[in-house]
Formats: structure tokens, sequence, C-alpha cells
């Protein structure tokens, strides 16, 4: 696909650290009362699907450390990052699929708490995306329970989501909660659009938390043969889709950007009114991204790049 939008749900938890965390106003994102524009990369991860949870953070935090002091000093402020992806590692499934805990060694919460405060050390707001629907490659099938089956979701709410939610609460560079991922895999064909509406929207989330809400959209945007399709965000200014949310452009690299250069990339998504730009990936292709990132690190009239916790 030239353009994937991906429409995604996310919660903010506002009620703490009143205007020391990112927020939303109208088409805006605000950090203690001040319209930013969230500049930075994917940070995908470092062993597919083997992050966090049973002691394995431990294993890869020097090397997210690494990359946060990178975007840091190269004038970023946030990132997206994977978290279960497909299921190989945590949560943890029974024989039937149903989610029965965090992970096999119970270390998932404090992993993932670590990693926010690590992040926050280095003014570094995080945005998780939990799960990946883009690709098949899991030996299991455990996604796919959670996205063809209510009970199993539900599971996978009650038991992991809702306990990640409380525990987390507090964070202030935790402010939002991608809490789907769709991609290739689904416009190929494997699911039908019910179930990722069913998995995506979390209706049985809702039923028991009826702040979750829409607060941005993200669209992912790579050219086709060196050309961006006609509704691809780079030929279009962010006021021309007509949302009234803010608008990430959260994928997007110079291999597949219609022969522009990784800061004119970077440029574009700021100067056409766009809420944030995260490019793809620092782990792979690093020194460009943050090329990119340090381009505009100083631009002003779109909002703020430069936040301190």
């Amino acid at each position: 696909m030239a353009l994937q939008f991906t429409f995604i749900l996310n919660i903010t938890f506002s009620a703490v650290l009143s205007g020391a965390r990112l927020s939303v106003s109208g088409n805006r994102f605000l950090f203690k009362g001040e319209h930013v524009f969230l500049s930075g990369g994917n940070l995908p991860w470092i062993n597919y699907g083997y992050d966090y949870g049973n002691n394995q953070w431990a294993g890869v935090k020097g090397r997210v450390e690494d990359q946060l002091r990178m975007l840091r000093d190269a004038g970023g402020n946030s990132l997206r990052l994977w978290i279960h992806i497909q299921g190989e590692s945590s949560p943890l499934f029974d024989q039937g699929g149903y989610v029965i805990g965090t992970d096999s060694q119970g270390t998932f919460l404090s992993d993932f708490k670590d990693m926010l405060n690590l992040a926050r050390s280095y003014d570094i707001l995080v945005i998780p995306t939990l799960w990946n629907a883009a690709v098949d490659q899991d030996t299991h099938n455990r996604l796919d329970g959670l996205i063809v089956d209510p009970a199993k979701l539900t599971s996978y709410i009650r038991v992991v989501l809702i306990p990640l939610v409380r525990e987390l609460n507090s964070e202030p560079c935790y402010d939002t909660f991608m809490l789907i991922l769709s991609g290739a895999g689904w416009a190929g064909g494997k699911y039908s659009y019910r179930d990722m509406l069913r998995s995506g929207v979390f209706a049985a989330f809702s039923l028991l938390e009826l702040l979750g809400k829409l607060d941005f959209h993200d669209f992912h945007s790579y050219s086709f043969e060196g050309s961006f399709d006609s509704m691809a965000a780079f030929v279009h200014n962010c006021s021309d889709y007509g949302s009234t949310r803010p608008v990430v452009v959260g994928e997007f690299w110079r291999q597949q950007g219609g022969h522009r250069s990784t800061n004119q990339l970077f440029a574009y998504v700021y100067r056409h009114g766009y809420s944030g730009a995260w490019s793809w990936d620092l782990v792979h292709n690093g020194p460009d991204q943050r090329a990119g990132i340090a381009y505009i690190s100083n631009y002003t009239g779109n909002g703020n790049i430069h936040i301190n916790f």
C-alpha cells in the first residue's frame, strides 16, 4: 500500500500531574499548557516480541537507553514502541488461547515501568503499541485468537490491560496507549473489518472504562515506485483531512519518501499542520532519522518541540 491510514484507539490519563503530561485540545497536543509537536521515531523493538517480561528487559535496557540518549541529543521528544507484538513472549496464555497472566515470570509490569522511568530521565514521551497485526509471523496464533474471539480478548483486557493501565497511570511520560496497530497483514485479507473494529475499538473494554476515547489519528505514508498516492500525508496539508483531532504521521522513511530526503520529510510534516512525526526506524536507520529530527528541532510556528518533565 502506498498509504496506510492507521486509526488507533488511545487512552490518555490527564487526572494526575495536571499540566505536566500530554493532553489534547482540539487538533493540538499540549504539554504543560503549551502547544507541542511530537518529534521522534519508531523504536519498534530490540528483540522482536522479547523485550518485556520474563526478565528480558535487563538484557536490552542498555541498548534502549542508548537510543533514548541519542534521540534526546538530536532534539527529539517522543518515540513509538511495541509491547506484546504477536504474543510470543507476553502475555501468558493457557492452552486454549485465553490470557491467564502478564508473563510466566511475573516481571512484565516492573520491566515496562522501569522503561518509562528511563524515558522520563531523558525527557522522552513514550507511545506504546500493544500488538502488530501487519505480519503473520507468530507460531502459536495467539494474537489471532484475541482478534477473532471476543471472550479471549476480554481475558486479555481483564488480566493484563486493566492492571497495566492502573499500574502506569501516574507515569507522566506514558501519555497514550496505542491499542492496536493495523497494517499490511490486515489489508491482505487475513481479518475481516468486523474483527479489526472489534479488537481495535475494544468494545468489551468500553463497558468497563467509559473514559476510553479516540484522542488522535496516526497516518502511515510511504511512496510507491517513487510517488505518493493522492491521499498521502505528503501531498496534503493536515487541514485537508478535516480532522478535529491531532494527526501524527507515525511511519515514513526516505527509502519510500517520494524522492525526498529525511530532512525534507520531517520539515513537510511540521510545516503542513500535522501534530507529530515518527520516522521508521531508529534501530536500523538511526543516523538518517536522527538527522531529520535534528533538522526541525528548533522549528517554531506549529508547536514547541523541546519539552522538560
